[in-house]
């Protein structure tokens, strides 16, 4: 529990931070870059057994490839997502960074035995990196045990936000609108 307080405090202090930075800034934002990206983030969810562990994975992928913000690559400031199952079907273990060196840190996440008790999660982080990441982003790994053969078909996993880290055009202009518009639902299977 003293673990998750003090991540929700460091995901409280990079929010302070970046609206202080906003607030500085305020001087040079210049009207164009108003605009919020286009272009919607996804969710890509794959299911994998770990042989060593016995466990289900599952990486959550943040795909911003299509969103762009004033002909830029939107950067993946944070994320909210929130994952439904059966609990009589698998168990919320953990969730663990993901691949993406800027989002490989532990995010913070509903506790398993809160989660398991409800029948979901909900799994959060960001970072303050203005460059980095752009495109496909592993943003973080999941782990469930499964109750019954089958059950990680039960796991539906919904991006319930996402936001830019703070960025700047060519001429150093700060953008302020952070909100990525989302497309709800994930991929079940790869393509």
């Amino acid at each position: 529990m003293k673990e998750m307080m003090m991540k929700l405090a460091a995901v409280a202090i990079m929010a302070t931070l970046a609206s202080g930075a906003l607030a500085q800034d305020a001087a040079r934002v210049v009207p164009p870059y108003e605009q919020a990206p286009n272009g919607k983030a996804r969710i890509a969810a794959f299911p994998e057994p770990d042989a060593k562990t016995g466990e289900v994975v599952i990486p959550l992928l943040i795909d911003l490839k299509d969103v762009l913000w004033n002909d830029q690559p939107a950067v993946l400031g944070g994320y909210v997502v929130r994952v439904k199952f059966d609990r009589e079907q698998v168990a919320f273990v953990g969730a663990a960074g993901g691949t993406d060196p800027y989002f490989a840190a532990s995010p913070v996440a509903t506790a398993p035995e809160i989660a398991n008790q409800r029948g979901w999660v909900k799994v959060a982080y960001a970072q303050l990196h203005t460059l980095q990441p752009i495109g496909m982003v592993n943003v973080a790994r999941l782990r469930f045990v499964e109750r019954v053969s089958g059950g990680a078909s039960s796991i539906d996993v919904v991006l319930e936000s996402a936001s830019s880290a703070l960025q700047r055009d060519n001429e150093g202009n700060l953008m302020r609108r952070l909100t990525i518009e989302v497309e709800n639902g994930y991929e079940r299977q790869r393509q």
